[in-house]
């Protein structure tokens, strides 16, 4: 299983603040000092900028009980759950857990969907 990262859909901004956080990830693995000049390993630094674009593309804010973020969670299983303008299922976590719970009565065999985006936000918020 692969997780994407849509590297090529992202905003040019969106690209340049990944491939500056790789950077930064590149000089602290290699033991450089921060806003020093040694040589980075372009392919290196292309890499480690994709994996933060997965690590974006993939995650799932954990909350509490009232639904305040607590952290972020990589679950490569639930981040092959669909978005949905009208989903299906909502994500809830116990613990470290993460767990869907229907909406509505399911079928057999029905796609579980979700929405990525927080659905109690206004359309204009939602849509950007």
């Amino acid at each position: 299983m692969c997780l994407d990262h849509h590297w090529e859909a992202l905003p040019e901004e969106r690209k340049e603040s990944f491939a500056q956080m790789a950077v930064l990830v590149q000089q602290y693995m290699s033991g450089a000092e921060p806003g020093s000049q040694e040589e980075l390993e372009g392919d290196t630094v292309r890499e480690v900028a994709r994996l933060l674009a997965r690590f974006a593309c993939n995650n799932h804010t954990i909350c509490d009980e009232e639904l305040r973020p607590i952290g972020v969670g990589i679950y490569p299983l639930a981040a092959m759950v669909n978005h949905s303008c009208e989903p299906n299922a909502c994500q809830v976590f116990r613990g470290q857990r993460i767990l869907f719970k229907a909406v509505r009565d399911l079928a057999p065999g029905d796609e579980i969907t979700i929405s990525y985006v927080d659905v109690a936000q206004p359309r204009a918020e939602r849509r950007r």
